[in-house]
């Protein structure tokens, strides 16, 4: 009977000791998560139906960025995210949502399984098909405007609808495009 008391308490201690353990570990990533600096949103706008174009400064503190939108200003219940994988890219075209609604929008900056705090939340009304188009559309064509998109492999920019755009491209402005020295495409002319 008292080898097994012993063995109890021994387990315990053990069991403890690693809940101790486990608990600093928590406390030193929770701690190193709050290095990353918060990502400040820019604008949020609707020029296209179904369509939200979200700008960001640039934080390089962070290898990328969590979008956050969501119909409820609280985010607590149909919330969806996307991660931009690169961070130097400052601008995502959010497709599919549902026209003529409101959606509020929040960005933050991550590092692997690291994050920053959420930003300042901005709400937008989303476009809907109908033909009031009203506004400075320009000559995008239905293309986003100065936003560009850029492959993995080439050194050219693209419309977003060009064929040779795909789901890893970075969208950026195409002052930037250019910058980074990238060439028009030859296909979409953008």
């Amino acid at each position: 009977m008292r080898k097994s008391v012993l063995s109890a308490i021994r387990s315990v201690l053990l069991l403890l000791t690693a809940f101790l353990l486990f608990g600093g570990v928590s406390f030193a990533a929770d701690s190193a998560a709050q290095s990353l600096s918060k990502t400040t949103l820019v604008s949020v706008k609707s020029k296209e139906a179904g369509k939200i174009t979200v700008k960001w400064k640039e934080n390089s503190s962070g290898k990328g960025y969590e979008i956050q939108y969501s119909t409820d200003k609280s985010f607590q219940s149909g919330t969806k995210s996307k991660i931009v994988k690169h961070s130097t890219t400052v601008v995502k075209v959010l497709k599919g949502l549902t026209q003529n609604k409101t959606y509020y929008v929040r960005i933050r900056t991550k590092k692997g399984d690291k994050h920053s705090g959420w930003s300042k939340k901005k709400k937008v009304k989303v476009k809907g098909d109908s033909g009031s188009g009203g506004g400075s559309g320009g000559s995008s064509g239905g293309y986003g405007g100065d936003i560009v998109y850029l492959t993995p492999t080439g050194k050219k920019y693209h419309r977003l609808g060009c064929w040779t755009v795909g789901s890893d491209d970075r969208a950026v402005s195409r002052s930037q495009a250019i910058a980074e020295g990238y060439g028009a495409c030859g296909i979409c002319h953008p």
